[in-house]
């Protein structure tokens, strides 16, 4: 009979110590976080939304009843942001997202307690809307950069990760 080196318990004893030997099972990787693939969409559509705003105010000033699909667009890419940006915490983008449906209703309300057919909207609405594509451009671009902020949102652990950090104990 041939002797396998399993079979001997000296040779057994050693593959359980021996730090160097390959292991004979690979692990496999850990998932990445949900939050990973919140913060990759939560991108994603801060870019369509500034998209969306730069080519809406064009479109304002070549035809001001464009706003009412480009209000629609920027209104539900904001509230669909500023739910993800909550969940990634960035508070830059719960400002940004909130600011879609703000400016759409803001000029839904002007138009109409106004009373301004198209041709008397044209140009105060196109005005408005430049102004607020300039803001949300840098709100955009804020939200793009600005590390998540987990003490705005009232994180117990960053708190405590940041009294470790300045040396004071962690609050309870």
């Amino acid at each position: 009979m041939i002797s396998s080196s399993t079979d001997n318990p000296d040779t057994l004893l050693e593959r359980e110590h021996n730090p160097y030997l390959a292991p004979e099972r690979l692990h496999e990787p850990a998932p990445l976080p949900k939050q990973f693939y919140a913060r990759k969409v939560f991108l994603i559509l801060v870019g369509v939304m500034l998209l969306t705003i730069v080519g809406g105010t064009i479109a304002a000033h070549i035809d001001i009843e464009s706003i009412i699909v480009s209000g629609a667009i920027v209104s539900l890419l904001g509230i669909s942001i500023a739910v993800l940006a909550m969940r990634v915490r960035r508070w830059t983008g719960v400002m940004f997202g909130l600011s879609g449906p703000a400016i759409t209703l803001f000029c839904f309300l002007l138009i109409n307690i106004q009373e301004w057919s198209p041709g008397d909207a044209q140009v105060p609405v196109s005005r408005i809307v430049t102004v607020y594509a300039a803001v949300a451009i840098v709100l955009g671009i804020a939200a793009f950069v600005t590390p998540d902020d987990h003490s705005v949102f009232g994180d117990q652990s960053s708190a405590d990760a940041d009294s470790a950090h300045q040396n004071r104990p962690p609050t309870v």
